[in-house]
């Protein structure tokens, strides 16, 4: 019989499966958000949040880690393919250790790879353009995404602002994170909250003296002659324009 594994579709649901499918999975197995998943004949299902985690022996703790990092960029993706094929990628991996990340013939290692990548360099391009407004002390900074980068951005800004207070919002799920300048937490928003948030946003963009100053050096040291609007999109991508200050106007 073919042997199923559930979780509840969530990001900490789905990391904690991680740990338990390191010692369960293998090749063939397939895994599903229970949300997805629609009963088949002959199948043996497994309900992962039911489950004890087990420890991870220190000779595969490094691999292991390196597996859950890869697992939840590819997560991270929305790629329902990359979640089934996690148990087969686990196994696959714990069969051939760290040189089975360059294995890309094995299709569970493409096909979570390829998903993990596709999260990461979104994250690595929203780490370099999401821009800041200040309500007061506060850092607000809005931004959109294809993929769930929200994990990513926080552990950045985290290290890269540790002593302010801020939120990043995730304006396609409306969700976000708030830092008091101790700890990281998760933040969801009501229809009243976004309002306000939108309200304080355009009030401060239209206050702000350091971001016109910005707009103004951002618009002088442009030479006419040199611009490349298609290099300048692939290191900037358009569909990110709407909340970076310095181009925000000209998206239309």
């Amino acid at each position: 019989m073919n042997k199923v594994y559930l979780f509840d579709g969530t990001l900490k649901s789905y990391n904690n499966s991680l740990r338990k499918l390191w010692h369960l999975a293998q090749n063939g197995e397939k895994l599903f958000s229970k949300g997805d998943y629609h009963p088949g004949l002959f199948e043996t299902v497994i309900d992962l949040d039911y489950l004890n985690e087990l420890q991870i022996s220190k000779k595969e703790t490094a691999l292991f880690k390196d597996c859950c990092r890869t697992l939840v960029y590819s997560f991270c993706s929305g790629e329902k393919e990359a979640v089934e094929v996690t148990p087969s990628f686990i196994s696959y991996m714990r069969t051939n250790g760290r040189k089975g990340f360059y294995h890309l013939a094995e299709p569970s290692v493409r096909i979570v790879t390829k998903a993990a990548k596709r999260t990461g360099s979104e994250a690595h391009k929203l780490k370099g353009i999401l821009r800041f407004r200040k309500f007061g002390t506060l850092f607000y900074g809005q931004y959109f995404s294809k993929t769930f980068v929200l994990p990513m951005l926080g552990d950045h800004f985290k290290k890269r602002m540790p002593n302010e207070t801020w939120i990043i919002h995730d304006s396609e799920r409306e969700t976000g994170l708030y830092y008091d300048g101790k700890e990281l937490r998760q933040a969801f928003f009501d229809k009243n909250e976004l309002a306000e948030l939108k309200i304080q946003s355009e009030k401060t963009k239209a206050e702000d003296e350091i971001e016109k100053l910005w707009k103004k050096y951002f618009n002088t040291i442009a030479i006419e002659t040199r611009k490349n609007p298609k290099l300048q999109q692939s290191f900037m991508p358009r569909q990110y324009w709407r909340y970076i200050v310095e181009v925000e106007e000209r998206v239309g």
